[in-house]
């Protein structure tokens, strides 16, 4: 009975190790919580194999489809975006085409490193000077000078 519930608990320690390994799943908290709940349930008294494992999935799988989307929603999604402090550094920068656009996509160099960048509407041509006015991710978005 005793080896039994340090079984469970050795399992739901387990689980709670996987998932600090993994962030951002958040389902071995769920399975952890089964075996923690089994862990108590043979510790007090003696439990069937077969009715082990119905309560293990039970509790495992009723707390995931229960509380999963409600705390991750709630307590593990960032509230705001992050900030981009790189975007104010580069904005309104000059950059020169490394060779011309094709579908409004290119490279530039900036700071004397080559970029991909991207032109809305704008033919661009090597060698042509553009100001940055955003960047989606890696990115530059870019426009000609106006002059």
């Amino acid at each position: 009975m005793m080896t039994i519930a340090l079984y469970w608990l050795i399992i739901g320690l387990a689980l709670i190790i996987v998932e600090i390994a993994i962030p951002g799943l958040f389902v071995f908290m769920f399975f952890a919580l089964g075996a923690f709940v089994l862990s108590a349930l043979t510790y007090l008294s003696p439990v069937n194999p077969t009715i082990q494992a119905v309560i293990f999935f039970v509790v495992s799988l009723g707390g995931l489809l229960l509380f999963r989307g409600y705390l991750k929603d709630n307590f593990f999604t960032e509230k705001h975006p992050p900030e981009d402090h790189m975007l104010e550094e580069v904005k309104g920068k000059r950059v020169t085409a490394v060779k011309d656009f094709v579908s409004g996509k290119g490279r530039v160099t900036f700071n004397g490193a080559p970029w991909d960048a991207i032109a809305n509407g704008v033919e661009v041509k090597k060698s042509d000077i553009l100001t940055i006015v955003g960047k989606d991710n890696i990115t530059l978005l870019v426009e000609l000078v106006k002059e």
